[in-house]
């Protein structure tokens, strides 16, 4: 078996189906070629796709990525990345690093590394309308391994200055009246008048199927 799939440029524009939040839009152009071989039961892939002029938006916190022209490597079982890269509002990079394991496609597995620096997360007016708005600035230093319906994150994550964000609560079923207590606002996360608390070693939390140990600073 070989069949051979090319595109030299095939716009897309969708958002997640069956969602009726509204979970992520994409637009852009896709590039690529794959060529498929092997068994039936266990194939194998062999190039690479890319984006141009590409984005997403996240609807509930009004933002919107771009995605660098990098490009994602087939080989073999694997999907490659390497400094695949999210590009914030402000410009800074979103890196990924590492592999997706496709040798048993009923177990897929990911090997990732995900660093950012002074990545802006939020950048919402409030008069947008959406869930969640202000600004919003982190670091981040993480490792994403084992099989996708059960990932195990490590790491350290940084809310940095500036960060100001507001949480818009929805309307609860009893009808809260008073604006006031709708509205949740989280400033300053770091008071660097106090002195430090001693550092203790965060318990894993599970999140669905995720095993999620992070740093917070």
């Amino acid at each position: 078996m070989r069949p051979n799939a090319r595109s030299r440029g095939c716009r897309y524009s969708a958002s997640t189906p069956s969602s009726p939040a509204d979970l992520l839009r994409l637009a852009g152009t896709l590039h690529g070629r794959i060529r498929m071989y092997g068994e039936p039961e266990a194939p194998r892939f062999d190039g690479g796709i890319s984006f141009a002029q590409a984005q997403f938006r996240v609807p509930m916190i009004g933002t919107t990525f771009r995605l660098a022209g990098d490009t994602v490597r087939l080989d073999g079982r694997r999907v490659a990345f390497d400094r695949f890269t999210l590009l914030a509002p402000n410009g800074r990079p979103f890196t990924i690093d590492g592999t997706v394991d496709l040798t048993d496609l009923a177990r897929t597995t990911a090997d990732l590394q995900l660093r950012a620096s002074d990545f802006q997360f939020l950048d919402v007016a409030r008069k947008q309308r959406t869930a969640v708005y202000g600004t919003g600035y982190l670091d981040l230093n993480a490792s994403v391994r084992g099989p996708l319906d059960a990932l195990t994150v490590r790491g350290r994550l940084a809310l940095l200055r500036g960060t100001e964000l507001t949480y818009v609560m929805q309307d609860s079923p009893t009808e809260i009246r008073n604006e006031s207590q709708d509205v949740v606002t989280f400033v300053s996360f770091r008071d660097e008048t106090q002195e430090p608390a001693p550092e203790t070693e965060a318990a894993p939390v599970r999140i669905g199927g995720m095993d999620l140990q992070l740093e917070i600073d």
